[in-house]
């Protein structure tokens, strides 16, 4: 956030748990993106987990 990690960030009183929200966003997109390589994005060829992701009408909100 703001150019620091989010492990080296605080948040006071009902805050606090914002230091996860940012970890867990952080290891999600990490997941993702771990999970596709260029050749499957050039082959149209997603692995399950992120096309199902993608097809969450959802997401694209």
């Amino acid at each position: 956030m703001r150019g620091h990690r989010p492990e080296h960030l605080g948040y006071p009183g009902p805050a606090a748990a914002l230091q996860d929200v940012w970890i867990a966003l952080r290891a999600s997109e990490r997941e993702i993106l771990e999970a596709v390589s260029v050749a499957d994005v050039a082959e149209g060829r997603l692995p399950d987990k992120v096309r199902h992701l993608a097809e969450d009408p959802k997401a694209w909100e």
